[in-house]
Protein backbone atom coordinates (compact mmCIF):
# COMPACT_ATOMS: atom_id res chain seq x y z
CA UNK A 1 0.00 0.00 0.00
CA UNK A 2 1.34 3.31 -1.30
CA UNK A 3 0.80 6.65 0.91
CA UNK A 4 -0.56 9.84 -1.08
CA UNK A 5 2.21 12.37 -0.84
CA UNK A 6 0.77 15.52 -0.29
CA UNK A 7 1.78 19.19 0.64
CA UNK A 8 -0.19 22.61 2.09
CA UNK A 9 1.49 25.77 2.46
CA UNK A 10 1.25 28.57 5.16
CA UNK A 11 2.20 31.79 3.51
CA UNK A 12 4.19 34.03 6.36
CA UNK A 13 3.42 36.98 3.67
CA UNK A 14 -0.44 36.83 3.49
CA UNK A 15 -1.07 34.93 6.59
CA UNK A 16 -3.09 32.44 4.29
CA UNK A 17 -2.93 28.49 3.82
CA UNK A 18 -2.58 27.18 0.79
CA UNK A 19 -4.19 24.03 -0.46
CA UNK A 20 -3.79 22.93 -3.11
CA UNK A 21 -0.28 23.42 -4.67
CA UNK A 22 1.40 21.55 -7.87
CA UNK A 23 5.05 20.71 -8.43
CA UNK A 24 5.61 23.74 -10.58
CA UNK A 25 4.33 26.12 -7.37
CA UNK A 26 6.95 24.48 -4.86
CA UNK A 27 9.77 24.74 -7.33
CA UNK A 28 8.90 28.58 -7.42
CA UNK A 29 8.55 28.73 -3.68
CA UNK A 30 11.82 26.91 -2.80
CA UNK A 31 14.11 29.70 -4.93
CA UNK A 32 16.59 30.51 -1.52
CA UNK A 33 15.15 34.14 -1.07
CA UNK A 34 11.88 33.64 -0.98
CA UNK A 35 11.93 30.18 1.07
CA UNK A 36 11.36 31.83 4.45
CA UNK A 37 7.85 33.18 3.31
CA UNK A 38 6.33 29.68 3.33
CA UNK A 39 6.15 26.81 5.84
CA UNK A 40 5.58 23.46 4.13
CA UNK A 41 3.25 21.07 5.84
CA UNK A 42 3.07 17.11 5.03
CA UNK A 43 -0.05 15.50 4.49
CA UNK A 44 0.31 12.22 7.41
CA UNK A 45 -1.60 9.82 5.07
CA UNK A 46 -4.48 9.69 7.66
CA UNK A 47 -8.15 10.94 7.63
CA UNK A 48 -9.44 12.15 11.20
CA UNK A 49 -13.30 10.70 11.85
CA UNK A 50 -15.46 13.22 9.60
CA UNK A 51 -12.69 12.25 6.68
CA UNK A 52 -10.79 15.33 6.74
CA UNK A 53 -7.07 14.98 5.57
CA UNK A 54 -4.57 15.07 8.94
CA UNK A 55 -1.54 17.29 8.33
CA UNK A 56 1.42 18.97 10.35
CA UNK A 57 0.62 21.78 12.40
CA UNK A 58 -2.79 20.54 12.52
CA UNK A 59 -4.65 20.92 16.11
CA UNK A 60 -6.82 17.55 16.77
CA UNK A 61 -9.37 16.99 19.48
CA UNK A 62 -9.81 13.73 21.02
CA UNK A 63 -10.56 11.85 24.36
CA UNK A 64 -8.31 12.57 26.88
CA UNK A 65 -5.68 9.31 28.19
CA UNK A 66 -6.91 10.49 31.34
CA UNK A 67 -10.49 9.11 30.31
CA UNK A 68 -12.03 12.92 31.28
CA UNK A 69 -13.32 14.34 28.60
CA UNK A 70 -11.60 15.63 25.28
CA UNK A 71 -8.37 17.70 24.69
CA UNK A 72 -6.68 18.85 22.13
CA UNK A 73 -2.72 18.12 20.74
CA UNK A 74 -0.42 19.13 17.73
CA UNK A 75 0.32 16.79 15.16
CA UNK A 76 4.04 17.24 14.59
CA UNK A 77 6.76 15.33 12.35
CA UNK A 78 9.21 13.50 14.96
CA UNK A 79 12.93 13.18 13.26
CA UNK A 80 14.51 10.92 15.94
CA UNK A 81 11.66 8.01 15.24
CA UNK A 82 10.68 9.00 11.75
CA UNK A 83 6.87 9.26 11.83
CA UNK A 84 4.10 12.06 13.18
CA UNK A 85 2.76 12.02 16.57
CA UNK A 86 0.49 13.48 18.08
CA UNK A 87 2.31 16.06 20.91
CA UNK A 88 0.25 17.01 24.18
CA UNK A 89 0.61 20.33 26.13
CA UNK A 90 2.34 18.25 28.61
CA UNK A 91 5.65 17.24 26.09
CA UNK A 92 3.92 13.67 25.93
CA UNK A 93 3.89 12.58 22.38
CA UNK A 94 2.54 9.29 20.80
CA UNK A 95 2.37 7.70 17.64
CA UNK A 96 -0.55 8.91 15.54
CA UNK A 97 -2.67 6.33 14.55
CA UNK A 98 -5.89 6.25 12.33
CA UNK A 99 -8.40 5.85 14.67
CA UNK A 100 -11.81 7.59 14.27
CA UNK A 101 -11.75 9.73 17.95
CA UNK A 102 -9.49 12.16 16.06
CA UNK A 103 -10.98 15.22 14.71
CA UNK A 104 -9.76 18.08 13.11
CA UNK A 105 -10.42 21.65 14.74
CA UNK A 106 -7.95 24.16 12.82
CA UNK A 107 -4.27 24.76 12.48
CA UNK A 108 -1.05 26.06 14.80
CA UNK A 109 -1.14 29.05 12.04
CA UNK A 110 -5.17 29.60 11.45
CA UNK A 111 -6.52 29.12 14.85
CA UNK A 112 -3.34 29.71 17.49
CA UNK A 113 -6.14 30.22 19.85
CA UNK A 114 -6.27 26.46 20.45
CA UNK A 115 -3.07 25.86 21.56
CA UNK A 116 -2.53 26.25 25.49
Amino acid sequence: MSREIKFRVWRLDMKIMVNDIWIGMVNNMSRPKEKADFIFLQYTGLKDKNGKEIYEGDIIKYPSTSGKGMTNAIIKWDEKHCMFVVFEWDDTHYELFDLPKYEVIGNIYENPELVK
